[in-house]
C-alpha cells in the first residue's frame, strides 16, 4: 500500500460519487455525504448480567462506610502466626481456588 497516495483530507468535490464521499468522511462519529444531511451513529454498550452484578456490588461497597479490612481478624491471624498456632487448611484453599476458576469459565 502506498501511503503517499492518500486523500487530501479535504471534503470531496461535486464530481465525487456519494460512496466516495461517505468513505472519505467516515473518520468521525457522523458521516456526511453530498446527497443527504448528516447521518448520526449511536454507540451502544451491552453489559452482561455478571458485569451488571459486579457494577452493583461495587456501588454498594463504595456507598458503605465499612472498612476494607477486618482489623480484628487480621490481629487474630497475626497473633496466631507469632505464636506458631496458625494452621492452613489446604482443602478449604483448594476448594475456594476451584470455585474461583469455575466462575471465570
Amino acid at each position: 500500500m502506498d501511503i503517499n497516495k492518500t486523500g487530501s483530507g479535504q471534503p470531496p468535490t461535486q464530481g465525487t460519487s456519494s460512496k466516495q464521499a461517505r468513505s472519505t468522511q467516515q473518520a468521525g462519529v457522523s458521516v456526511t455525504s453530498p446527497d443527504s444531511s448528516t447521518e448520526s451513529r449511536t454507540d451502544t454498550l451491552t453489559v452482561t448480567q455478571e458485569a451488571a452484578r459486579l457494577i452493583k456490588l461495587e456501588q454498594q461497597l463504595l456507598s458503605t462506610s465499612a472498612p476494607a479490612v477486618d482489623s480484628s481478624k487480621v490481629n487474630n491471624i497475626r497473633q496466631q502466626l507469632e505464636s506458631g498456632t496458625y494452621t492452613v487448611d489446604s482443602t478449604t484453599i483448594a476448594e475456594a481456588l476451584l470455585a474461583s476458576e469455575k466462575g471465570l469459565i
